[in-house]
């Protein structure tokens, strides 16, 4: 029984790893413009940018996020921790990878922050699946909304 639960254990951990990595490697992507604010930009000038996530409307395998949760932790009682650190993971890439493209300064804030406040607002999640002879990666669907002064 200890061996089971011990490789349980080691096989999430691995999984986990996976997907983080996953997500990492999501940062490295470059932006893609989907409506221009015009001429002058909004953003022209503008300083540092903060930045809060909303996962309100995140769907995970056509579940929503605590669903999703919930279904996990029925073979795992302790992945309501890993999935926060999955998150918390995805929110650090995201900025990492905002900030070479923004030098100005990007940090996570909560909504409603002065400046020039960015709020990322991932729909949809597709769990990757690394397997010895082929792998699919873990794909975020997000919707960026940013405000200048409010």
């Amino acid at each position: 029984m200890l061996r089971t639960a011990q490789f349980r254990r080691v096989l999430s951990l691995c999984f986990f790893a996976i997907v983080v990595s996953s997500v990492a490697s999501c940062a490295r992507q470059r932006w893609v413009v989907i409506h221009d604010g015009g001429a002058p930009s909004p953003l022209h000038g503008a300083g540092p940018v903060t930045v809060s996530f909303d996962y309100s409307q995140l769907e995970v395998g056509q579940m929503g996020e605590a669903a999703w949760v919930q279904s996990k932790m029925a073979s795992d009682p302790g992945y309501d921790k890993t999935w926060a650190e999955l998150k918390a993971s995805f929110e650090s890439a995201f900025l990492d990878g905002m900030r070479p493209e923004w030098p100005r300064g990007v940090a996570a804030a909560a909504p409603g922050s002065p400046g020039v406040h960015i709020v990322v607002a991932p729909r949809s999640m597709s769990m990757g699946h690394y397997m010895v002879v082929a792998a699919s990666p873990t794909t975020i669907n997000a919707a960026m909304t940013f405000y200048v002064a409010g």
